[in-house]
């Protein structure tokens, strides 16, 4: 086996991208498209990077709810249970961000208002009160 690569090459239309192959050869990235082969070239530099310390987000987690079905994670719904208890929007969508990219498959509500009460608290601890103590209306 090869070690992993990065590959610069020219697409179709004449721009610069590059592809990752991992150590069995197989592609396991593909770049945006540049204009130079000096973008490209940074693209890659930008990935080796920040890939070290980039954290796995699951956008298509699935969490338990509290009657027992599963349902898809739903950022925008915590972000808006983040605001009717209390938060302002900037401090409602930074929180949901930190947020979701914790959120695993399989995950329950109760355990994502944990993470949700904890890094809000971190930030506004009146506000992670008021989330705490807030129950959704039906």
């Amino acid at each position: 086996m090869v070690e992993p690569k990065f590959e610069i090459y020219k697409d179709a239309a004449g721009k610069f991208r590059f592809r990752l192959r991992a150590a069995n050869n197989e592609i396991i990235a593909v770049s945006e498209a540049y204009e130079s082969k000096a973008g490209c070239k940074n693209g890659i530099e930008s990935v080796m990077k920040s890939a070290p310390k980039a954290m796995i987000h699951d956008l298509e987690a699935n969490v338990k709810k509290r009657a027992g079905h599963m349902e898809k994670f739903d950022k925008a719904k915590l972000k808006r249970s983040l605001r009717k208890a209390g938060a302002t929007e900037e401090l409602a969508t930074e929180c949901a961000e930190k947020v979701a990219v914790r959120v695993e498959e399989g995950m329950t509500t109760a355990e994502i208002k944990r993470i949700a009460a904890k890094t809000l608290g971190e930030m506004d601890r009146g506000t992670a009160d008021a989330y705490l103590t807030f129950t959704r209306r039906v």
